[in-house]
């Protein structure tokens, strides 16, 4: 039987718990989509970048005018098809208005719309390893963040598409997953907006009565700038932060999870505090109490009832809780700026995460999350792919630590909150995960809030070269609105 290796990827609200598997292929790096095209707008479209000078933006802006050219290439690897690049041309308008806040958190009114125009070579319609038809296709990318997509067949066995654009928040920006409150950070002259999808670094310039935002963003590329003129003046009280109900965009197609066989990855979630477990055969598992009191555990915890069924588990990932009634050990590790790490730890043996250690180390810092460790004793712990741990590419990033807290049985925790470019991952095809067709059963705790229609938002049980090796290769429990696959 072939081995099989957990992965475990893309955007999602996921950090409570997760036991079982976790998997997220990575499809072949094949498919190019032809040349890119022109720079500059289309239909003649001459946008100008605004020049930058920093400032403070801290007020409600109104949009008088936006001139935003698109060019080059669409980036299709969100979506399943790495490697595929589509010539593309739009432009966009913006309406609407921005207020940043003193406390580094923003509104944004604006309605972004426009048109794109791209072609997609035959090598683009192979999504995760499917061959799709243009028609198919269509429906795939409008997930990107479009209102509408359709796409006819061309010349050379490829697809002419059209697109609109009819976008609430995410300034200016094509988004899968567009904020209208959230949080922003300056740097010199340049703005960055934190979004479900990641961030968006636009360079601006503030005057007494004129705010100018250039997007920085690639793939596509957007030319131009929107002028937005000041309404009246906020001195930045309101706007609460955090993220929007729409989902975010999905990690690296790389390979989320960490396994070799069997399953464990990991699964976060928004809300509750049950945990994952995943063993070798079986179904299901109860998702067991988080504790309560003083961070104390549970007399057994979802990893028990697989025992006791006679499907121990062989992988099992928390940042919230303790998944073994007699766990007290390590959940997860944090790196702060400087590169020191601390282990989070539970409260209690089967108990909740401590929380108020997490924020006491990266108080006054930013941290991230490097390792969910794997509390069944079989040593599959799920390291950020980009590790040294977990080699990948240079746009690999572990997840944040501090996107979302939610508090269990009192007491605060973090969830592993995934974006783009985020995904964890171990080869555990010698560890006891299942392999080939043996049986397994897998569980998963995440957000029903934080989610898209891109490929793909697993936790599972996949091949452990990090390839799409072919339709069935993969188990994985999948979290997404896409359709393709049924």
């Amino acid at each position: 039987m072939r081995a099989r290796a957990a992965a475990f990827a893309w955007a999602m609200s996921l950090a409570v718990s997760f036991l079982a598997c976790s998997s997220d292929k990575r499809p072949s790096p094949e498919a190019t989509g032809g040349s890119p095209g022109a720079n500059g707008g289309s239909g003649g479209v001459a946008c100008v970048n605004a020049p930058a000078c920093g400032g403070d933006l801290v007020g409600t802006w109104q949009v008088a005018s936006a001139c935003l050219a698109v060019s080059d290439t669409l980036d299709l690897s969100p979506v399943g098809a790495p490697g595929c690049l589509a010539p593309v041309s739009g432009a966009l308008s913006v309406s609407g208005t921005f207020t940043a806040n003193a406390d580094g958190t923003y509104s944004d009114d604006t309605i972004t719309t426009g048109e794109e125009h791209f072609t997609l070579g035959p090598a683009c319609l192979v999504i995760s390893s499917t061959p799709v038809t243009c028609e198919g296709v269509s429906g795939i990318i409008q997930t990107l963040g479009y209102a509408s997509v359709s796409c006819a067949s061309a010349a050379g066995n490829g697809c002419s598409c059209s697109a609109t654009i009819n976008q609430r928040g995410g300034i200016g920006v094509v988004s899968v997953a567009p904020s209208t409150r959230n949080n922003f950070t300056r740097a010199g002259n340049q703005l960055t907006l934190t979004n479900d999808a990641g961030e968006t670094p636009y360079a601006y310039c503030a005057g007494a009565t004129q705010l100018t935002l250039t997007p920085q963003v690639t793939n596509p590329k957007t030319t131009g700038s929107i002028v937005l003129e000041h309404g009246s003046p906020n001195a930045g009280a309101g706007g609460s932060g955090g993220s929007t109900d729409s989902g975010g965009t999905g990690g690296s197609v790389g390979i989320g999870g960490s396994f070799g066989i069997g399953g464990l990855g990991a699964s976060a979630g928004t809300s509750g505090a049950s945990g994952a477990t995943a063993g070798r055969g079986g179904s299901g598992g109860g998702a067991g109490s988080a504790g309560a009191g003083s961070g104390g555990g549970s007399a057994s915890g979802p990893c028990d009832v697989y025992r006791l069924a006679g499907n121990p588990c062989v992988a099992a990932h928390s940042t919230v809780r303790a998944l073994f009634g007699t766990y007290d050990g390590k959940l997860y590790q944090v790196r702060n700026a400087a590169g020191t790490t601390k282990d989070i730890l539970t409260l209690a043996p089967g108990g909740i995460a401590d929380g108020l250690s997490q924020d006491a180390f990266c108080m006054g810092t930013t941290c991230v999350i490097t390792v969910v460790y794997d509390q069944s004793g079989k040593g599959n712990d799920l390291w950020y792919q980009g590790s040294t741990q977990v080699p990948g590419s240079t746009s690999s990033l572990p997840a944040k630590a501090t996107t979302e807290s939610l508090t269990v049985g009192g007491h605060k925790v973090y969830s592993l909150y995934i974006n783009a470019n985020n995904s964890y991952w171990v080869d555990a095809s010698k560890s006891g995960i299942a392999l080939g067709a043996q049986p397994e059963g897998m569980y998963m705790v995440t957000s029903g809030k934080h989610f898209n229609g891109g490929c793909c938002f697993d936790y599972g049980n996949s091949e452990t070269d990090r390839k799409a090796d072919g339709s069935g290769a993969m188990d994985a429990l999948n979290l997404s609105s896409i359709t393709a696959w049924g």
